[in-house]
């Protein structure tokens, strides 16, 4: 009698094991999951497996951390795989040569604002607050280093070394990206109106 290889008894070993569970009911089908995906990817699952799964940018699983894990309990998952929006953000990015100016906090809900300024000589490219939206903060702005600029006569020159027309300051317009043109406005500085420019 001719003997079988070896390998094509450990592939019925595991197609019988295979039969087996589905008879018997205990393997799960691949989960529905929109917005995210699962780790092993494959359409059927045997009894007691763990299933790993993740959410697309901007959305999260229900558990703490990146990763969501369900198991595979006779033919049933042990929860749904979900994935929702995160309303609140993590510490909002580093910007080098800049600081943040408010008080530290280890959460930022939807909506939270953060101010950054930049360092002397250093210029501010982009707005100078960023906000928490759906758990992803918008775009940071960049400090870059500039030489010195004399603005001219007529102009006044911002915390950010930006030259803006004198007449704009205090006039309730944060100008200067950095709203230096609104500081210090007291009762001997007159309010200025705009009128037919544009920024």
């Amino acid at each position: 009698m001719k003997e079988i290889p070896l390998y094509v008894i450990i592939v019925l070993h595991i197609w019988s094991y295979g039969v087996k569970a589905q008879e018997s009911g205990k393997v799960c089908q691949r989960p529905q999951l929109d917005n995210g995906f699962v780790d092993p990817e494959q359409e059927t699952y045997q009894d007691g497996m763990t299933l790993t799964y993740a959410c697309d940018r901007g959305l999260k699983t229900p558990m703490e951390g990146w990763w969501g894990m369900i198991k595979c309990e006779n033919g049933r998952w042990s929860d749904s795989p979900l994935c929702t929006a995160r309303r609140s953000c993590d510490a909002p990015p580093q910007v080098n040569h800049a600081t943040i100016v408010q008080q530290y906090q280890n959460n930022f809900s939807n909506g939270s604002k953060v101010v950054y300024k930049c360092k002397r000589s250093y210029m501010m490219e982009g707005n100078a607050d960023i906000v928490c939206l759906l758990g992803e903060w918008t775009s940071a702005p960049r400090c870059s280093h500039e030489a010195l600029q004399k603005c001219r006569d007529s102009q006044f020159q911002c915390s950010n070394r930006r030259c803006i027309p004198t007449t704009w300051r205090c006039d309730k317009d944060n100008d200067c990206s950095d709203n230096s043109d609104e500081e210090n406005c007291g009762l001997g500085t007159a309010n200025h109106t705009k009128r037919g420019r544009e920024k």
